[in-house]
Order: C-alpha cells, then structure tokens, then sequence
C-alpha cells in the first residue's frame, strides 16, 4: 500500500515529527519539519514510492521552520507512531504580545498522562503541564484537557517574538516522577526525555506524542 510505503520512508527522516493520511485517492504527509528538511523528505517519499506509481499520488503539507527544534523532534520520533489532538484555543496559530495562550489536548484512546512543553526561540524550554499549581492526574481516554485558562495558570505571548513550538505528550504511566523544573535548558531536558522514554519502552507503557508551532509577534 502506498500510504504504508511513504509512512515508513518520512519516518527516519531527521528534523521532522509527520503524519501520513488519506484524501481521496492521494496520500497526505503533514506535520512539522526544518526549513532545511523538506528536499530530504520529499526526495525519500519519491524513492519510496512502489513502481508505477505517479509521482503525484501524494501531498506534503508541512509547517516547516526554522529555529532550534530539530533535536526535539528527533527525540519524539521514534515514539511517534500515535498522536495525540493539539492546538490553541480557537485554532490560533499566531498570538500577539500579551495575548493567552491556552492549550487544548484531545488525549489519545487510552488513559494518560499529560506533559506539555512550550519551547521558545531563544532555545529555552518551558513545563506547562504538571506543574505545582496544576499537578498530574490520569486523564481519561478520548477527553480533551484545557489548560492556561484560570487565574491560577495563565501564560500570555511575550517577547523573544518568532516561531516557537508547543509539544504534548501522553503516556500510560508518569514519565517522570515529579514536574520539571518550571524552566530549564532544552539540552537537560531533552536528556532527561529520552531516559524517560527508554524507560517507558522498557516498561511497555504507551506514548503518543504532538508538537504545533506557535507564532509569537509584537503588538
């Protein structure tokens, strides 16, 4: 089957977190790649078509960037193979300068709990989800999870202003045992990340894993 073919070639492929769907009788790729990817991609997609096939059988609708994300998608990739619903509130894709964010998660059709990340493009890593004021719980399967919207737990867009990415993950167990520090540096966290999901692939546990980009302007 085509659709299962190009799967397997764009899910190697480095500086990428994809999804392979259908529409109509054409395969669609989409998701999130570098700015510098996309050629690799398209170039695999191509050789990984079976023969005779027309090299229009398939679209890519990528949000790509640039910025310094591709050590994160390279952790999440592996463990990519079911996502989870991730957006803002609204479907908003850009937010202006003093503007909420609220995150809204659709969990995957398992229990789960939740972790979700905020990385800016001043290459810092901030933990939305669990943190102190609102800690983990075992969220059921299906249910969407809203956070970012009481007075309590509140972030809004500031500057450095660009690209920044959001990522959600869900696992049938806790990945770690207590929240990350509010903020940290995406080279400690990303370390501590794939320990965790080694662990949790030891363990046998489910993830399923999103990530959005967010674009953050000034007034």
């Amino acid at each position: 089957m085509i659709r299962d073919a190009l799967a397997a070639a764009v899910h190697s492929a480095a500086c990428s977190l994809t999804r392979t769907g259908l529409d109509g009788r054409s395969v669609v790729i989409s998701g999130l790649a570098g700015s510098g990817s996309e050629g690799a991609l398209r170039q695999a997609v191509l050789a990984a078509l079976p023969a005779g096939a027309a090299t229009d059988s398939f679209n890519m609708r990528l949000d790509l960037f640039d910025g310094p994300y591709c050590d994160v998608l390279d952790t999440l990739r592996p463990v990519s193979a079911q996502s989870v619903g991730l957006s803002l509130r609204n479907g908003a894709t850009r937010l202006k300068k003093d503007q909420d964010i609220v995150p809204q998660v659709v969990m995957p059709d398992f229990p789960a709990w939740l972790e979700l990340d905020y990385f800016s493009s001043d290459g810092s890593v901030s933990h939305l989800h669990p943190t102190q004021v609102n800690p983990a719980t075992l969220a059921r399967a299906g249910s969407t999870v809203l956070l970012g919207n009481t007075a309590k737990e509140r972030w809004q867009a500031d500057a450095p202003f660009g690209t920044d990415m959001i990522v959600a993950i869900a696992s049938s167990s806790p990945l770690f045992s207590s929240p990350r520090p509010v903020d940290e540096t995406v080279p400690d966290y990303l370390a501590a990340l794939r320990r965790a999901l080694g662990d949790a692939n030891a363990r046998g546990d489910r993830v399923a894993v999103s990530a959005i980009l967010v674009q953050t302007l000034p007034k």
